[in-house]
């Protein structure tokens, strides 16, 4: 199940690398670098272009990060800038105390659990909730 987190931010203009860098927290010469090598997709289209201007509505697709979608625009009576109100759906986000949601309580007493499962099929159990 998709679990959306509405977010808002303030951006300087609504270019895919800005939005991009201001979300997802990153560095807008590491999401240029993420759109030029074709981890973004705007629309279910890839996008190669840092400069392609975003419009309400749209989603945004980054490879390893998760989606957004830009819901709301106002614009901020400071320094030109935009308030955006947008729906982020993060890729294996780690919600506190969700760790073991899908490890029963046998499990986690169970000694010889993790001695008997690798680390990547308990990796697996735990995001398979």
């Amino acid at each position: 199940m998709d679990h959306w987190t509405n977010i808002q931010t303030v951006v300087s203009s609504l270019r895919l690398d800005t939005v991009i860098a201001s979300v997802f927290n990153v560095s807008r010469q590491r999401s240029k670098e993420m759109i030029e090598s074709g981890k973004v997709k705007v629309n279910w289209t890839e996008e190669n272009r840092p400069d392609f201007m975003l419009e309400i509505l749209d989603i945004v697709s980054i490879r390893g990060y998760g989606r957004l979608q830009i819901q709301k625009l106002k614009d901020e009576p400071k320094k030109d800038k935009i308030k955006i109100e947008l729906g982020l759906l993060e890729k294996n986000k780690k919600i506190k105390g969700s760790y073991f949601m899908s490890i029963t309580p046998n499990d986690i007493h169970n000694k010889d659990f993790f001695q008997q499962n690798s680390k990547a099929s308990i990796q697996k159990k735990l995001m398979s909730f």
